[in-house]
Protein backbone atom coordinates (compact mmCIF):
# COMPACT_ATOMS: atom_id res chain seq x y z
CA UNK A 1 0.00 0.00 0.00
CA UNK A 2 2.99 2.42 0.31
CA UNK A 3 4.57 1.45 -2.35
CA UNK A 4 1.15 2.60 -4.39
CA UNK A 5 1.11 5.70 -2.50
CA UNK A 6 4.26 7.17 -2.68
CA UNK A 7 5.15 9.31 -5.63
CA UNK A 8 6.55 7.30 -8.60
CA UNK A 9 10.25 7.67 -9.24
CA UNK A 10 12.37 8.58 -12.65
CA UNK A 11 15.66 8.73 -13.71
CA UNK A 12 16.43 10.63 -16.83
CA UNK A 13 19.98 10.36 -18.73
CA UNK A 14 20.01 12.47 -21.94
CA UNK A 15 22.52 12.59 -24.27
CA UNK A 16 25.68 14.82 -23.56
CA UNK A 17 24.75 17.44 -26.88
CA UNK A 18 22.54 20.19 -26.29
CA UNK A 19 19.82 20.17 -28.80
CA UNK A 20 19.34 16.68 -26.99
CA UNK A 21 20.09 17.55 -23.81
CA UNK A 22 17.69 20.52 -22.95
CA UNK A 23 14.64 19.07 -23.99
CA UNK A 24 15.18 15.83 -21.91
CA UNK A 25 15.86 18.00 -19.05
CA UNK A 26 12.95 19.95 -19.61
CA UNK A 27 11.03 16.62 -19.89
CA UNK A 28 11.83 16.19 -16.43
CA UNK A 29 10.76 19.50 -14.99
CA UNK A 30 7.24 18.50 -16.72
CA UNK A 31 7.22 15.18 -15.07
CA UNK A 32 8.48 16.96 -11.62
CA UNK A 33 5.85 19.45 -12.17
CA UNK A 34 3.15 16.41 -12.24
CA UNK A 35 4.48 14.64 -8.98
CA UNK A 36 7.09 12.20 -10.11
CA UNK A 37 10.01 12.53 -8.20
CA UNK A 38 12.91 12.90 -10.66
CA UNK A 39 16.88 12.23 -10.86
CA UNK A 40 18.69 13.71 -13.76
CA UNK A 41 21.59 12.07 -14.67
CA UNK A 42 24.39 14.44 -16.39
CA UNK A 43 28.07 15.12 -15.94
CA UNK A 44 29.15 18.06 -14.18
CA UNK A 45 29.58 20.92 -16.78
CA UNK A 46 26.27 19.63 -18.49
CA UNK A 47 24.64 20.61 -15.58
CA UNK A 48 25.46 24.38 -15.66
CA UNK A 49 23.64 24.52 -18.44
CA UNK A 50 20.39 23.92 -16.66
CA UNK A 51 21.24 24.13 -12.92
CA UNK A 52 19.18 27.62 -12.57
CA UNK A 53 15.77 25.54 -13.91
CA UNK A 54 16.29 23.14 -11.61
CA UNK A 55 16.82 25.36 -8.67
CA UNK A 56 13.35 26.96 -9.80
CA UNK A 57 11.32 24.02 -9.92
CA UNK A 58 13.04 23.41 -6.38
CA UNK A 59 11.48 26.38 -5.37
CA UNK A 60 8.44 25.62 -6.56
CA UNK A 61 8.18 22.44 -4.08
CA UNK A 62 8.93 19.69 -7.31
CA UNK A 63 11.25 16.84 -6.38
CA UNK A 64 13.76 16.92 -8.61
CA UNK A 65 17.73 16.40 -8.42
CA UNK A 66 20.55 16.64 -10.17
CA UNK A 67 23.15 13.48 -9.89
CA UNK A 68 26.34 14.66 -11.37
CA UNK A 69 29.37 12.45 -12.76
CA UNK A 70 32.71 13.10 -13.66
CA UNK A 71 33.32 13.44 -17.36
CA UNK A 72 36.20 11.21 -18.00
CA UNK A 73 38.41 14.02 -19.70
CA UNK A 74 42.10 12.46 -18.78
CA UNK A 75 40.92 9.15 -20.11
CA UNK A 76 39.88 10.42 -23.36
CA UNK A 77 42.42 13.04 -24.55
CA UNK A 78 40.06 16.04 -23.45
CA UNK A 79 40.68 19.20 -21.49
CA UNK A 80 38.53 19.45 -18.70
CA UNK A 81 35.55 21.06 -19.21
CA UNK A 82 34.95 20.32 -23.26
CA UNK A 83 32.04 17.22 -22.43
CA UNK A 84 29.01 17.92 -24.85
CA UNK A 85 28.90 17.93 -28.96
CA UNK A 86 28.14 21.66 -28.79
CA UNK A 87 31.54 22.69 -28.31
CA UNK A 88 33.34 19.83 -30.31
CA UNK A 89 35.27 22.20 -32.78
CA UNK A 90 37.16 18.98 -34.90
CA UNK A 91 35.81 15.71 -35.86
CA UNK A 92 38.62 14.24 -33.13
CA UNK A 93 36.93 15.95 -30.31
CA UNK A 94 33.68 14.51 -31.44
CA UNK A 95 35.18 11.04 -31.00
CA UNK A 96 36.55 11.87 -27.98
CA UNK A 97 32.99 13.06 -26.60
CA UNK A 98 31.42 9.68 -28.04
CA UNK A 99 34.17 8.00 -26.33
CA UNK A 100 33.96 9.58 -23.13
CA UNK A 101 29.80 8.90 -23.31
CA UNK A 102 30.66 5.67 -23.72
CA UNK A 103 32.50 4.92 -20.59
CA UNK A 104 29.61 6.51 -18.68
CA UNK A 105 27.56 3.58 -19.11
CA UNK A 106 28.93 1.75 -16.59
CA UNK A 107 28.60 3.94 -13.74
CA UNK A 108 25.26 5.02 -14.95
CA UNK A 109 24.03 1.62 -14.66
CA UNK A 110 25.70 1.30 -11.19
CA UNK A 111 23.53 4.42 -9.79
CA UNK A 112 20.47 3.36 -11.20
CA UNK A 113 20.78 -0.82 -9.98
CA UNK A 114 21.62 0.94 -6.68
CA UNK A 115 18.55 3.45 -6.38
CA UNK A 116 16.32 1.47 -8.42
CA UNK A 117 13.54 4.02 -10.00
CA UNK A 118 10.15 3.26 -10.94
CA UNK A 119 11.13 3.48 -14.73
CA UNK A 120 14.30 5.44 -17.04
CA UNK A 121 13.71 7.71 -19.64
CA UNK A 122 17.03 7.43 -21.45
CA UNK A 123 17.87 9.58 -25.09
CA UNK A 124 17.76 7.39 -27.76
CA UNK A 125 21.36 7.08 -28.06
CA UNK A 126 21.55 5.09 -24.96
CA UNK A 127 19.95 2.32 -26.87
CA UNK A 128 21.72 -0.19 -23.41
CA UNK A 129 19.07 1.33 -21.85
CA UNK A 130 16.19 -0.90 -22.72
CA UNK A 131 18.02 -4.18 -21.78
CA UNK A 132 18.92 -2.14 -18.16
CA UNK A 133 15.12 -1.75 -17.56
CA UNK A 134 14.22 -5.12 -18.52
CA UNK A 135 16.71 -6.67 -16.71
CA UNK A 136 15.23 -4.73 -13.52
CA UNK A 137 11.88 -5.36 -14.30
CA UNK A 138 11.00 -1.46 -14.76
CA UNK A 139 9.98 0.70 -18.28
CA UNK A 140 11.95 2.38 -19.98
CA UNK A 141 11.00 5.33 -21.86
CA UNK A 142 13.10 6.62 -25.21
CA UNK A 143 13.37 10.24 -25.58
CA UNK A 144 13.63 11.37 -29.18
CA UNK A 145 15.41 15.13 -29.99
CA UNK A 146 12.81 15.92 -33.49
CA UNK A 147 9.11 14.71 -34.42
CA UNK A 148 6.75 12.15 -35.86
CA UNK A 149 7.36 13.61 -39.21
CA UNK A 150 10.70 12.72 -39.16
CA UNK A 151 10.55 9.31 -37.59
CA UNK A 152 8.21 8.20 -40.14
CA UNK A 153 10.23 9.74 -42.88
CA UNK A 154 13.71 7.71 -41.51
CA UNK A 155 11.77 4.47 -41.43
CA UNK A 156 9.94 4.82 -44.94
CA UNK A 157 13.59 5.55 -46.57
CA UNK A 158 15.17 2.52 -45.14
CA UNK A 159 12.35 0.46 -45.42
CA UNK A 160 11.53 0.96 -49.08
CA UNK A 161 14.55 3.08 -50.72
CA UNK A 162 12.46 5.19 -52.75
CA UNK A 163 16.06 7.38 -53.25
CA UNK A 164 17.00 4.51 -55.13
CA UNK A 165 14.64 4.33 -58.09
CA UNK A 166 15.94 8.07 -59.26
CA UNK A 167 18.56 8.54 -61.61
CA UNK A 168 19.81 11.75 -59.87
CA UNK A 169 20.74 13.30 -56.54
CA UNK A 170 18.45 16.21 -57.92
CA UNK A 171 15.15 14.02 -59.25
CA UNK A 172 12.42 14.71 -56.91
CA UNK A 173 10.48 11.22 -55.73
CA UNK A 174 7.88 10.84 -53.01
CA UNK A 175 7.66 8.97 -49.72
CA UNK A 176 5.50 5.46 -50.02
CA UNK A 177 2.92 4.82 -47.45
CA UNK A 178 2.98 8.12 -45.86
CA UNK A 179 0.37 10.66 -45.52
CA UNK A 180 1.11 13.90 -47.76
CA UNK A 181 2.72 13.60 -50.42
CA UNK A 182 5.89 14.26 -48.99
CA UNK A 183 8.77 14.91 -51.51
CA UNK A 184 12.44 14.66 -51.36
CA UNK A 185 15.55 14.30 -53.66
CA UNK A 186 18.82 11.92 -52.65
CA UNK A 187 20.94 14.67 -52.10
CA UNK A 188 19.12 15.90 -49.00
CA UNK A 189 19.23 12.17 -47.51
CA UNK A 190 21.46 11.29 -44.75
CA UNK A 191 24.81 9.45 -46.41
CA UNK A 192 23.94 6.92 -43.44
CA UNK A 193 20.76 6.06 -45.57
CA UNK A 194 22.30 6.24 -49.25
CA UNK A 195 25.34 4.08 -47.84
CA UNK A 196 25.64 1.75 -45.43
CA UNK A 197 27.99 2.76 -42.65
CA UNK A 198 29.10 2.15 -38.61
CA UNK A 199 26.66 5.19 -38.23
CA UNK A 200 23.96 2.92 -39.69
CA UNK A 201 24.56 -0.20 -37.64
CA UNK A 202 24.41 2.48 -34.54
CA UNK A 203 20.75 3.55 -35.97
CA UNK A 204 19.64 0.15 -36.28
CA UNK A 205 20.44 -0.72 -32.54
CA UNK A 206 18.72 2.04 -31.64
CA UNK A 207 15.83 0.88 -33.49
CA UNK A 208 15.35 -2.57 -31.99
CA UNK A 209 15.96 -0.67 -28.45
CA UNK A 210 13.09 1.44 -29.11
CA UNK A 211 11.20 -1.41 -29.97
CA UNK A 212 11.93 -3.37 -26.45
CA UNK A 213 11.16 0.02 -24.68
CA UNK A 214 7.95 0.84 -23.53
CA UNK A 215 7.71 3.91 -25.76
CA UNK A 216 8.34 7.22 -26.87
CA UNK A 217 8.45 10.31 -25.65
CA UNK A 218 8.30 13.11 -28.83
CA UNK A 219 8.62 17.20 -27.87
CA UNK A 220 5.57 17.90 -30.13
CA UNK A 221 1.96 18.21 -30.14
CA UNK A 222 -0.61 16.10 -31.46
CA UNK A 223 -2.32 18.65 -33.68
CA UNK A 224 1.07 19.82 -35.37
CA UNK A 225 1.35 16.49 -37.04
CA UNK A 226 -1.46 14.55 -36.57
CA UNK A 227 -1.09 12.32 -39.70
CA UNK A 228 2.09 11.00 -38.44
CA UNK A 229 1.81 10.78 -35.02
CA UNK A 230 -1.06 8.24 -35.76
CA UNK A 231 1.37 6.57 -38.42
CA UNK A 232 4.04 6.24 -36.13
CA UNK A 233 1.87 4.68 -33.34
CA UNK A 234 -1.07 2.59 -36.01
CA UNK A 235 1.22 1.76 -38.76
CA UNK A 236 4.81 1.42 -37.34
CA UNK A 237 3.66 0.22 -34.35
CA UNK A 238 5.53 1.92 -31.84
CA UNK A 239 3.94 3.67 -28.85
CA UNK A 240 4.51 7.20 -28.08
CA UNK A 241 3.76 10.51 -26.47
CA UNK A 242 3.35 14.03 -27.58
CA UNK A 243 4.27 15.81 -24.77
CA UNK A 244 5.16 19.42 -26.11
CA UNK A 245 6.21 21.84 -26.82
CA UNK A 246 8.06 20.92 -23.28
CA UNK A 247 9.90 24.46 -23.73
CA UNK A 248 6.65 26.28 -24.08
CA UNK A 249 5.34 24.53 -20.60
CA UNK A 250 8.51 25.26 -19.07
CA UNK A 251 8.45 28.76 -19.68
CA UNK A 252 4.43 29.53 -18.95
CA UNK A 253 5.75 27.72 -15.59
CA UNK A 254 8.52 30.33 -14.81
CA UNK A 255 11.22 28.02 -15.59
CA UNK A 256 12.85 29.60 -18.86
CA UNK A 257 16.79 29.85 -18.42
CA UNK A 258 16.70 33.20 -20.95
CA UNK A 259 18.34 36.28 -19.38
CA UNK A 260 18.17 39.63 -19.97
CA UNK A 261 20.51 40.92 -23.37
CA UNK A 262 21.11 43.60 -24.90
CA UNK A 263 19.70 42.71 -28.46
CA UNK A 264 16.70 42.88 -26.78
CA UNK A 265 16.61 46.82 -25.69
CA UNK A 266 17.68 46.47 -29.56
CA UNK A 267 14.79 45.18 -30.52
CA UNK A 268 12.66 47.60 -28.27
CA UNK A 269 14.10 50.55 -31.00
CA UNK A 270 12.49 48.65 -34.09
CA UNK A 271 9.30 48.50 -35.94
CA UNK A 272 6.69 45.25 -35.57
CA UNK A 273 7.54 42.01 -37.71
CA UNK A 274 10.24 43.86 -39.32
CA UNK A 275 13.32 42.36 -38.15
CA UNK A 276 14.97 39.11 -39.64
CA UNK A 277 16.51 36.53 -37.11
CA UNK A 278 19.36 34.79 -38.80
CA UNK A 279 20.72 31.49 -36.57
CA UNK A 280 22.03 28.25 -37.67
CA UNK A 281 22.07 26.40 -34.43
CA UNK A 282 25.42 25.72 -32.75
CA UNK A 283 26.40 22.53 -34.88
CA UNK A 284 26.92 24.27 -38.28
CA UNK A 285 29.87 25.03 -40.52
CA UNK A 286 30.01 27.19 -43.35
CA UNK A 287 33.03 28.27 -45.56
CA UNK A 288 34.07 31.56 -45.79
CA UNK A 289 32.46 32.08 -49.14
CA UNK A 290 29.01 31.01 -47.61
CA UNK A 291 29.15 33.18 -44.86
CA UNK A 292 30.38 36.45 -46.76
CA UNK A 293 27.34 35.51 -49.49
CA UNK A 294 24.84 35.89 -46.22
CA UNK A 295 26.52 38.60 -45.01
CA UNK A 296 25.72 40.65 -48.04
CA UNK A 297 22.58 39.39 -48.80
CA UNK A 298 21.62 41.16 -45.09
CA UNK A 299 23.39 44.25 -45.63
CA UNK A 300 21.88 44.73 -49.21
CA UNK A 301 18.02 44.37 -47.93
CA UNK A 302 16.11 47.04 -46.50
CA UNK A 303 14.91 44.37 -43.33
CA UNK A 304 16.75 44.78 -39.83
CA UNK A 305 18.45 41.78 -38.90
CA UNK A 306 20.30 40.18 -35.69
CA UNK A 307 22.54 37.41 -36.86
CA UNK A 308 23.75 34.85 -34.83
CA UNK A 309 27.14 33.14 -35.54
CA UNK A 310 29.13 30.41 -33.76
CA UNK A 311 32.56 31.86 -31.72
CA UNK A 312 34.32 29.67 -34.43
CA UNK A 313 33.82 31.69 -37.13
CA UNK A 314 35.39 34.85 -35.47
CA UNK A 315 38.48 33.21 -36.32
CA UNK A 316 38.04 33.29 -39.84
CA UNK A 317 38.05 36.96 -42.00
CA UNK A 318 34.58 36.33 -42.82
CA UNK A 319 32.88 39.43 -43.26
CA UNK A 320 33.84 41.60 -46.29
CA UNK A 321 36.14 44.53 -45.02
CA UNK A 322 34.30 46.72 -43.02
CA UNK A 323 30.73 45.41 -43.20
CA UNK A 324 31.05 45.00 -39.71
CA UNK A 325 31.86 48.25 -38.49
CA UNK A 326 29.49 49.27 -41.69
CA UNK A 327 26.34 47.41 -39.52
CA UNK A 328 26.86 48.58 -36.29
CA UNK A 329 27.20 52.22 -37.12
CA UNK A 330 24.12 52.28 -39.06
CA UNK A 331 21.94 50.64 -36.27
CA UNK A 332 20.99 47.98 -39.32
CA UNK A 333 21.55 44.92 -37.60
CA UNK A 334 23.32 43.38 -34.60
CA UNK A 335 25.59 40.49 -35.28
CA UNK A 336 26.20 38.04 -32.00
CA UNK A 337 29.04 35.72 -31.32
CA UNK A 338 27.97 32.74 -29.73
CA UNK A 339 25.05 32.15 -27.05
CA UNK A 340 22.00 34.74 -27.90
CA UNK A 341 18.38 34.23 -25.95
CA UNK A 342 16.82 32.64 -28.79
CA UNK A 343 12.87 32.08 -27.23
CA UNK A 344 13.46 36.08 -25.76
CA UNK A 345 14.00 37.03 -29.33
CA UNK A 346 11.30 34.86 -31.50
CA UNK A 347 9.15 36.13 -29.07
CA UNK A 348 9.84 39.78 -29.56
CA UNK A 349 7.15 41.85 -31.25
CA UNK A 350 9.68 43.33 -33.93
CA UNK A 351 11.09 40.20 -34.93
CA UNK A 352 8.79 39.27 -38.01
CA UNK A 353 10.95 36.10 -40.25
CA UNK A 354 13.31 33.70 -38.96
CA UNK A 355 16.14 32.56 -41.43
CA UNK A 356 16.59 28.57 -39.88
CA UNK A 357 18.79 25.77 -39.88
CA UNK A 358 15.22 23.91 -39.05
CA UNK A 359 16.69 21.98 -36.12
CA UNK A 360 13.42 20.96 -34.32
CA UNK A 361 13.62 23.01 -31.25
CA UNK A 362 14.33 25.87 -33.11
CA UNK A 363 10.75 24.80 -35.20
CA UNK A 364 8.73 24.69 -32.26
CA UNK A 365 9.93 27.89 -30.40
CA UNK A 366 9.55 29.63 -33.63
CA UNK A 367 5.42 28.29 -34.43
CA UNK A 368 4.97 28.97 -30.18
CA UNK A 369 6.19 32.68 -31.18
CA UNK A 370 4.04 33.34 -34.22
CA UNK A 371 6.90 33.89 -36.20
CA UNK A 372 7.21 32.23 -39.92
CA UNK A 373 10.19 30.74 -41.33
CA UNK A 374 12.88 30.79 -44.31
CA UNK A 375 14.28 27.73 -44.31
CA UNK A 376 18.10 26.71 -44.86
CA UNK A 377 18.45 23.05 -43.23
CA UNK A 378 21.63 21.54 -43.16
CA UNK A 379 22.15 17.73 -41.79
CA UNK A 380 20.20 15.83 -39.48
CA UNK A 381 16.78 15.84 -39.09
CA UNK A 382 16.17 18.82 -41.00
CA UNK A 383 15.48 18.49 -44.18
CA UNK A 384 12.92 16.32 -42.80
CA UNK A 385 11.58 19.64 -40.41
CA UNK A 386 12.00 21.49 -43.34
CA UNK A 387 9.16 19.41 -45.32
CA UNK A 388 6.95 19.79 -42.78
CA UNK A 389 7.35 22.80 -42.22
CA UNK A 390 6.79 24.01 -46.47
CA UNK A 391 4.95 21.16 -47.63
CA UNK A 392 2.64 20.19 -45.14
CA UNK A 393 1.76 23.39 -42.72
CA UNK A 394 2.90 25.88 -45.06
CA UNK A 395 4.36 28.04 -42.67
CA UNK A 396 8.02 28.64 -44.67
CA UNK A 397 9.93 29.30 -47.32
CA UNK A 398 12.75 27.78 -48.90
CA UNK A 399 15.82 28.74 -48.99
CA UNK A 400 16.87 26.47 -51.91
CA UNK A 401 19.63 24.37 -49.91
CA UNK A 402 19.94 20.80 -51.35
CA UNK A 403 23.19 18.60 -49.99
CA UNK A 404 23.21 16.94 -46.59
CA UNK A 405 25.64 17.69 -44.52
CA UNK A 406 27.17 15.57 -41.59
CA UNK A 407 26.85 18.00 -38.79
CA UNK A 408 30.38 20.10 -37.72
CA UNK A 409 31.27 19.03 -41.15
CA UNK A 410 31.58 22.21 -43.22
CA UNK A 411 28.26 22.46 -45.17
CA UNK A 412 28.33 21.17 -48.91
CA UNK A 413 25.52 22.99 -50.29
CA UNK A 414 26.60 26.75 -51.25
CA UNK A 415 23.33 29.09 -51.55
CA UNK A 416 23.82 32.32 -53.90
CA UNK A 417 23.49 35.55 -52.11
CA UNK A 418 20.60 36.36 -54.90
CA UNK A 419 18.52 33.31 -53.58
CA UNK A 420 18.94 34.11 -49.88
CA UNK A 421 17.81 38.09 -50.26
CA UNK A 422 15.04 35.86 -52.78
CA UNK A 423 13.83 33.55 -49.77
CA UNK A 424 14.19 36.18 -47.04
CA UNK A 425 12.12 39.25 -48.96
CA UNK A 426 9.27 36.79 -49.76
CA UNK A 427 9.35 35.68 -46.09
CA UNK A 428 9.12 39.52 -44.74
CA UNK A 429 7.15 40.95 -47.43
CA UNK A 430 3.32 41.76 -48.31
CA UNK A 431 0.89 39.36 -50.26
CA UNK A 432 -1.62 36.81 -50.62
CA UNK A 433 1.03 33.76 -49.69
CA UNK A 434 2.95 35.62 -46.85
CA UNK A 435 -0.18 36.66 -45.45
CA UNK A 436 -1.20 32.91 -45.35
CA UNK A 437 1.83 31.98 -43.74
CA UNK A 438 1.68 34.26 -40.80
CA UNK A 439 -2.26 33.40 -40.38
CA UNK A 440 -1.05 29.82 -40.22
CA UNK A 441 1.57 30.25 -38.04
CA UNK A 442 -0.50 32.01 -35.53
CA UNK A 443 -3.20 29.41 -35.74
CA UNK A 444 -0.69 26.84 -34.93
CA UNK A 445 0.96 28.97 -32.03
CA UNK A 446 -2.50 29.28 -30.37
CA UNK A 447 -2.76 25.51 -30.83
CA UNK A 448 0.60 24.92 -29.50
CA UNK A 449 -0.06 26.96 -26.56
CA UNK A 450 -3.50 25.32 -25.55
CA UNK A 451 -1.59 22.13 -25.96
CA UNK A 452 0.17 22.70 -22.59
CA UNK A 453 -2.46 23.71 -20.63
CA UNK A 454 -4.09 21.72 -18.27
CA UNK A 455 -6.93 19.82 -20.29
CA UNK A 456 -4.61 19.97 -23.60
CA UNK A 457 -3.20 17.57 -25.76
CA UNK A 458 0.30 17.34 -24.40
CA UNK A 459 -1.01 17.84 -20.76
CA UNK A 460 -3.32 15.02 -21.10
CA UNK A 461 -1.04 12.97 -22.58
CA UNK A 462 1.32 13.07 -19.52
CA UNK A 463 -0.96 12.61 -17.23
CA UNK A 464 -2.29 9.10 -19.36
CA UNK A 465 0.86 8.25 -19.76
CA UNK A 466 1.60 8.49 -15.34
CA UNK A 467 -1.38 6.71 -15.14
CA UNK A 468 0.16 3.46 -17.02
CA UNK A 469 3.39 4.08 -15.57
CA UNK A 470 1.28 3.73 -11.70
CA UNK A 471 0.04 0.26 -12.37
CA UNK A 472 3.24 -1.10 -13.95
CA UNK A 473 5.62 -0.72 -10.43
Amino acid sequence: MESENRPLRAHFIPYLSTSHLMPQVDMAMIFAAHGVDVTIITTYFNSLLFQKSIDKAITCGHRINVHKLKFPFKEVGLPEGLENFRDATSYEHRQKIGKGVSMLQIPIEQFIRDNRPDFIVADMFLYWASDLASDLGIPRLTSYATGHLALCAADCLLRYGPHKTVQSDKEPFLLPGLPGKIQMTRSEIAEWIKVPNAYTSLMQMIDESIRKSYGVLVNSFYELEKDYADHYRNVLGIKSWSIGSVRLFNARNGSGNDDKHDCLTWLDSQNPNSVVYVSFGSLCSFSSAQISAIAKALDSMNHPFIWVVRNEDRENEWLPRGLEEKITKSNKGLIIKGWAPQLSILEHPAVGGFLTHCGWNSVLETIAAEVPMATWPLGADQFYNEKLITQVLGVGVKVGTEVWTQLLEESRSYVEKEKIEKAVNELMGGGDEAEMRRKKVKELSVIAKAAVKEGGSSYSNVTALLDELRQCR
